[in-house]
This record gives C-alpha cells, sequence and structure tokens, in this order.
C-alpha cells in the first residue's frame, strides 16, 4: 500500500514536472537588466532566468517579501514556478535597478456558452497557503472591475442569463495585512 502511494505521488510529480516543462518561459539576465522584462504565461508555468554575463552575480527576487528569491551565478539557470495568477514585480536584490513582471493568466473553461452555462474559472494550481487567498474581479467587456469573490481554492464558478462578453482576473492577497500582488491578465469567456 505504501509503495502504490509512493509511486503515484512519483507518477504526479513527474506529470506536473512535464506540464511544467512545456509552459517554460525564459528570461536573460544580462548587465544590467531582465529580457524580456515582462512575461507572461498560463497558471503552472516555469519562469527560466538565465545569467548571460560571464562573471556578474545577478538574482531574481520578488517584490513581495516571502514569495521568491534566488541568486543566479553567472553562466546558470533557476527556475521559479507559478501556480497562482497574478502579476508579480520582481528585481535583481544586487542591483536594484533591474526590474521585471511575471504576468500570470487564470483560465476558463468552457469559454463560450448560451444563457445558464456553468463557467470554471480556474485561478491557481495549487490551493493557498495558509495566510494568503484570490481576489478576483469580473467586469462585462467595457464595464468597471467589480470585486467578486476570493477563494483559496482552485477555481470559481459563474452562471448567467444575461448574454455577452465577461472578464475575470485575480491577484494574490496575504490576509495578515492585506498586501497583494498585482492583477493579472484577464480572461474572457462569451455568453451568447
Amino acid at each position: 500500500m505504501v509503495r502504490r502511494a509512493v509511486f503515484a505521488a512519483f507518477l504526479l510529480l513527474l506529470l506536473s514536472t512535464a506540464s511544467v516543462a512545456a509552459a517554460t518561459r525564459n528570461v536573460s539576465i544580462y548587465n544590467y537588466g531582465f529580457k524580456p522584462a515582462t512575461t507572461q504565461g498560463p497558471i503552472g508555468m516555469g519562469v527560466a532566468f538565465k545569467n548571460t554575463t560571464a562573471s556578474t552575480l545577478h538574482s531574481t527576487t520578488s517584490d513581495f517579501a516571502g514569495l521568491w528569491t534566488d541568486d543566479v551565478a553567472a553562466g546558470t539557470t533557476t527556475t521559479v514556478l507559478f501556480w497562482h495568477s497574478g502579476a508579480f514585480p520582481f528585481h535583481c536584490r544586487i542591483h536594484l535597478f533591474m526590474k521585471g513582471t511575471v504576468k500570470v493568466k487564470p483560465t476558463a473553461t468552457p469559454t463560450s456558452g448560451g444563457p445558464g452555462t456553468k463557467f470554471t474559472v480556474k485561478v491557481q494550481a495549487l490551493t493557498s497557503v495558509p495566510g494568503w487567498t484570490q481576489d478576483i474581479q469580473k467586469r462585462k467587456a467595457g464595464g468597471t472591475w467589480q470585486t467578486w469573490q476570493s477563494t483559496t481554492g482552485l477555481s470559481v464558478t459563474f452562471q448567467t442569463n444575461i448574454g455577452g462578453t465577461y472578464q475575470f482576473r485575480s491577484r494574490e492577497r496575504r490576509t495578515s495585512d492585506n498586501a497583494t500582488t498585482g492583477w493579472s491578465p484577464a480572461v474572457s469567456i462569451q455568453v451568447i
């Protein structure tokens, strides 16, 4: 029984690693900047930060204390995984003027349907750690963003009988002090 559980956990790790590897974005660290400075992708993606300099130590450090910090020696690469949607500014802790942003977009399924269709908006691939939550806003296309709901779960559902295009975006919020990451790029659904 224990052997099966260990094998199942190992298989799950391999599958999740393969799916992240397929969604890896590359960011070059050079003297003195990040290229591209802004990168975007899906929930669960990895961002591979490669230090392309000959001898300069750099880092990739979240502007949001405690999310991540990795020193990246010349000629090496470090990968940061993004399991939650939002916009995550970062910098080099050694050269504070070096800045960038990782934008992680939520997903919606289905992307279109008739009145009464139940849409699922996925905002994270792992449930929030204690002390964190995902804030979600929605709007009808062209309208104003409105606070909709917060969740520590992986997704939320949306249903309406009113046709149109609806957009959703999310961010992480630390509940102890209400500090937040930036808003994610929007995902759209269409009620036809």
